[in-house]
Formats: structure tokens, sequence, C-alpha cells
């Protein structure tokens, strides 16, 4: 459904917007009365239903008045100002017994009257803003989107400083507002050689990540990375004297990635433009080409414990540096030939690793990045 649609409006819903039916569909339009004829454009159609925006009334109703505030065409705060204090009432009491007969299965319920804490305005003693730049503001409808604001008539008549805190130009939060982040970093990867001397070499690392909002202060990431490391080649097979017991450093590079749940200790917010935040991920280190030397050990996968930490700074509303720590916790395993060989007339030879050595070993690889954030909403 795309257009203008006129809409004969007969009910109000639950949130306050009116409902109305088109072509036996279901329309929920804001700013509208029942009782009214309206003209609306349908901005989300969900099949059976869909929600528009208030064009122009067609036919209006007594209750109707001009909203007092001069921010409720597109603040999200409140949704009656178009309405007379009796209407307003009036149909909240209309809402609750309907939720009663639909939702709680009375049939007939009997609904006191409404006890009004004051009149349609300044009833209110607390409320939560966003601040963006500066400024206090509240959603849009239905919206992400923030919508500055000069006053809200809601509210008890007290300074701004004691409705949101802080003087608003002072305040040292900002609220985060967009929900998805695309990054770009580099940094070091410091790799671990271990006492075999065949691990993964600390070398450059330069990745993308993607980051979305989930529930709270939590987010997921997915990062991939590209290093460029390199490691030894040992054979066991030859003696300590031999040259060529040990070669290399060889180029190894390597993909890293993993998938992080993280948590912004700001929660939505930053605190002079810093967010900082600590997480944990599982992943992957892997090599563009898995090689197994003729001692029997294997350069290939390794699974990944990624704990994180670090912080972004807001250099404007939408892009913001980043610095970080990310330990890359992995697991090497050591080939039986690592322990001990004989050379050909049956001689030990030096083993690479002590036998008190463990055959599995695990590894911290921790990498220090910087980067650059562009966060956005879809």
């Amino acid at each position: 459904m795309t257009g203008p649609v006129e809409v004969d409006v007969h009910d109000m819903a639950h949130g306050g917007e009116a409902v109305g039916r088109y072509q036996g569909k279901t329309i929920f339009v804001g700013g509208a009365i029942p009782g009214e004829r309206v003209r609306a454009v349908v901005v989300r159609d969900k099949g059976a239903w869909a929600r528009a925006d208030l064009e122009e009334v067609l036919t209006s109703v007594p209750g109707r008045v001009a909203p007092p505030c001069p921010h409720f065409a597109e603040c999200g705060g409140c949704q009656w100002q178009h309405m007379t204090h009796a209407e307003q009432l009036r149909w909240k009491s209309s809402i609750v017994a309907g939720q009663l007969r639909h939702l709680g299965g009375v049939a007939d319920p009997e609904i006191a009257p409404i006890v009004a804490p004051g009149g349609p305005v300044a009833y209110r003693n607390r409320m939560t803003f966003h601040v963006q730049d500066g400024h206090p503001g509240l959603y849009r409808h239905h919206s992400n989107q923030q919508v500055p604001i000069t006053a809200c008539l809601l509210l008890a008549p007290l300074p701004a400083r004691a409705q949101v805190g802080h003087d608003p130009s002072n305040s040292p939060f900002r609220d985060i507002t967009t929900h998805q982040a695309l990054s770009f970093f580099v940094g070091r990867f410091g790799g671990s050689a271990t006492p075999a001397r065949v691990g993964a070499r600390s070398g450059l690392v330069a990745g993308v990540r993607f980051e979305t909002r989930l529930s709270g202060p939590m987010d997921l990431w997915a990062s991939l990375g590209r290093v460029a490391s390199s490691r030894f080649v040992v054979d066991p097979s030859l003696d300590t004297t031999s040259a060529q017991r040990i070669t290399g450093p060889i180029d190894m590079p390597l993909f890293a990635g993993d998938l992080a749940l993280v948590m912004n200790l700001a929660g939505r917010k930053s605190w002079h433009r810093l967010a900082p935040f600590l997480g944990v991920g599982l992943g992957f280190v892997t090599p563009e080409n898995t090689v197994t030397d003729t001692s029997g050990f294997k350069a290939g996968t390794n699974f990944t414990l990624v704990p994180t930490f670090g912080a972004r700074v807001f250099v404007a509303h939408r892009i913001a540096v980043r610095l970080e720590a990310r330990d890359h916790y992995m697991r090497y395993e050591w080939p039986s030939d690592f322990f001990g060989k004989n050379d050909a007339q049956g001689n030990p030879l030096p083993p690479v690793l002590e036998s008190s050595n463990p055959t599995k070993q695990w590894t911290h690889n921790w990498t220090f990045a910087a980067g650059l954030t562009y966060s956005f909403t879809f």
C-alpha cells in the first residue's frame, strides 16, 4: 500500500494512535481522533495492518484543539496534545477498558473515573532526555532520530539544569543514537614464537569490523584482519650443530577473525566524548596456506578466545577514533618428534622441547590497534 489514503477513524489504540480501516486493513494514525475522517500517508505496511502519518484532517470533531507544544508534530514524547483535556481522559479510560476486555478477558470492566494529576501540561517532575551536540531532545515517533527541543510542556516548570542533571550546553554526556558501525583498524599482532620457536611471530595487522547494537549496553562485533606474520621451521632429525636444524623466519600471513559480545561501560552514552568498552569473543587464526613440517608440526587453523578492552573517542556525532587491546589466546599442539628423535645411526638427538613441556600449549598473542569508526543506522 502506497500513497495517501482517506480513513474514517473509530477508536484509539494503546500508545495514543487512532485506529481506522481502509479496504479491510487496520490503519494506525497518530494525531487523529475517533470520529474524524483524515487523509494519511502510509509509512509502514505490515500486511494485516499499516501505520500512517497524518497529512490532513478532512472532518474534525469538537474535541480537537491546536497542540500547545511547538514540537508536537515531530517529537515522540507525547501523543495527546491535539485533544482537549477531557477528551484525553475519556479515551485513556476507553483504552484501559479495551485492554481489560481483549487481554484480561473481563467482559464488562468497571473503570473508575480517572484522577488527573493536574491539567494537560506541567504535571510531570521527571523525564529522560537524550543529549546530542549539547542540545537535549527526544526521539521522533517510531524512530531513533533525535528531535532537539527548547522546552517540554509536560514537565513542571523547573530549570533545564534540573530536568537533565546538567546544563545541556555543558553536559559531559552525549547519547550514542546510532545502531551500527563500521571500523577500520591497524596495529601490531603480538605473536608468540613459543619455546619450540615455530609459533606465529609478531607482525602488522590490518582489518575491518562490523558492529551492531543488541540490547542495553551490549554490542555484537564481527572482525576480520590480516596479519603479516612469520615463523621458524625446526627439523628435529638434524643435530643442533647443523645450520639446517632451524631455518627461517619464513613468511606466514595469517587471517584472524572473531565474533565478540562487547559491553559499553558508559551505556549508550559517551562521557567527555569517551566511550570505553570491554568484551570477549570466539574466533580463529589461520594461515593463508596450511603447512605440515617434516617434524609433523602442522601450521594450521587455531581456534581462539579473544578478550577485548579499549575505548572510542568521538570526534563527531558519527565518527570516532578507537584504541584497543585484544588477546588471541590459542593453543599449539607439539608432535612427538619435538620431544626426542634418533639419528640414522640410532643415536638420540637433542630434543626441541624438554620432556617436562606439555604436548599442548596455550599462548597469549596480544594485539594493540588503533582505528577509525563510522556509525550509522540501517
